[in-house]
This record gives C-alpha cells, sequence and structure tokens, in this order.
C-alpha cells in the first residue's frame, strides 16, 4: 500500500510541475508579439489550471492524512491487542479459593444421612484482573472501529461520486465522477487548453501590420485589465484565459 501511495503521489508532482512548466512558458512566449492597438476579448471556457491543481493538492492532502491515521490506527490496536494477552497471561488459578459445601445425597429409613457428597463453592477470588481485561477488551475495539473508519473514509475519497455540474467544475468537467476522475479531466482540460492557446512563430507573416496571435492571461490579471465578460469576470482563481488582440 505504501508504496502505491508513493507512487501515485510521484505521478500528480510529475503532473504539477510539467502543468508549471507548460504556463510559465505560454504565459510569456506571446506577450511581447501582442497588438498594440484593438480590444483584447477571451475565449471560454476558461483553461482550468488553478482548479486543477487546488482540487489535486486536496485529493492528496486528505489521502495521506487518512493513511497516516489509518497507520497509527493500526499500530495502536496492536499495542492494544498485546497488552489484552500481557492480561491473560497473569490469569492464575491459586487466586481462586474454593470449599467443599457437605450435602447429604442418601437417607436411611429414619432420615439419617448414609451418604454425603461434596459441592464445591463458587470462586470466592479473582483469578485474572477481569476489571483490565474488560477495559483492554473495549480499547481493542475501539481501536478496531477507527481502523474501519479510515479505510472508509480512504475508499469514499478514491469511489465515491459526486455531481460536477455547476461552477466552477462545468463546462470544463461536468457530471459524475470520482474524486481521481475529476483531477485527470481537469488536467487533461488544461493540458489541451493551454497546448491550443500557442501561435507558432512560423504563423506569423513578417509583411503583415496585423498579426493574429493568441495571449494568456491569469484570471486575476485579465481581471485587472478589465477585458473579461460578466460571467468570465468569476474566474476561478489561477485559471487562465486565451485571449486574442
Amino acid at each position: 500500500m505504501a508504496y502505491l501511495t508513493l507512487k501515485r503521489r510521484s505521478v500528480f508532482i510529475l503532473l504539477f510541475i510539467s502543468l508549471f512548466l507548460l504556463v510559465g512558458f505560454l504565459y510569456n512566449q506571446n506577450k511581447e508579439a501582442a497588438a498594440q492597438e484593438g480590444e483584447i476579448w477571451c475565449e471560454d471556457p476558461e483553461i482550468p489550471v488553478g482548479l486543477s491543481i487546488d482540487q489535486a493538492l486536496d485529493f492528496s492532502f486528505k489521502l495521506s492524512a487518512n493513511l497516516q491515521a489509518l497507520l497509527a490506527s493500526s499500530i495502536d490496536q496492536t499495542r492494544t491487542a498485546e497488552s489484552l494477552l500481557n492480561l491473560a497471561d497473569q490469569c492464575q488459578a491459586g487466586n481462586c479459593n474454593t470449599s467443599c459445601d457437605q450435602i447429604c445425597a442418601e437417607t436411611d429409613d429414619d432420615g439419617i444421612c448414609i451418604d454425603w457428597e461434596c459441592e464445591i463453592s463458587s470462586c470466592a477470588g479473582e483469578p485474572c484482573p477481569s476489571g483490565e481485561i474488560s477495559a483492554q477488551f473495549q480499547a481493542v475495539e475501539q481501536s478496531y472501529q477507527q481502523i474501519k473508519n479510515r479505510k472508509r473514509a480512504i475508499d469514499d475519497l478514491l469511489d465515491k461520486k459526486e455531481d460536477y455540474d455547476k461552477k466552477p467544475f462545468c463546462p470544463s468537467v461536468c457530471g459524475e465522477l470520482t474524486k481521481r476522475e475529476l483531477i485527470l479531466q481537469l488536467l487533461e482540460e488544461s493540458r489541451k487548453g493551454l497546448g491550443n492557446c500557442v501561435t507558432p512563430a512560423g504563423v506569423y507573416e513578417a509583411g503583415s501590420a496585423i498579426q493574429e496571435i493568441e495571449i494568456l492571461y491569469s484570471c486575476q490579471e485579465a481581471r485587472y485589465l478589465g477585458i473579461l465578460t460578466n460571467q468570465q469576470d468569476r474566474c476561478y482563481p489561477n485559471n487562465f484565459f486565451c485571449c486574442y488582440p
């Protein structure tokens, strides 16, 4: 489990690094070549870079926290079970004080007892530390319940589907998805959006005064420049827009 968790986290880290490098490269590539005149307008939908990163970080932190808590609960249960076994070893038959109560088993015709039997009385002492054993057994059950709860939380995090037919996820990603599916789709949408918002150097026409170029603006920068529509102005922080002068 630890190996798979480390492998998944490594994949996420590599995706983050690649995404950041791609954003930085594209963000600055075409700004200097933008036309100085004319109104800038931005395409819909926004490129969900910031949303991808936030969702992936939230997923990683929650998964890591639950795995650490699961490990701690497992260690605690092991220690508690060992303590319970040690208490069982403290049971001593000599600690149980019993007595023999004689009872008449048979009488003659005159009612005189002619046969006696010994009835062993119940234990008058305490052969085992029953109070401590009971408390420790309850502690084992509590640890087991904590392990079940953590496992359920991890299963929900990995497999539970949620409805994402609303902002800020839709229209980038819509429908019922697990958290993992959501993150992978957001990363794919980010990759496509950033890849499409590129003007290769070979496309520029040296003899033309007007160049058709594309520029990446972050949500915050586009707001500051006042180039967004009212709908676009509600963009998610650190998402990007592909814009045209």
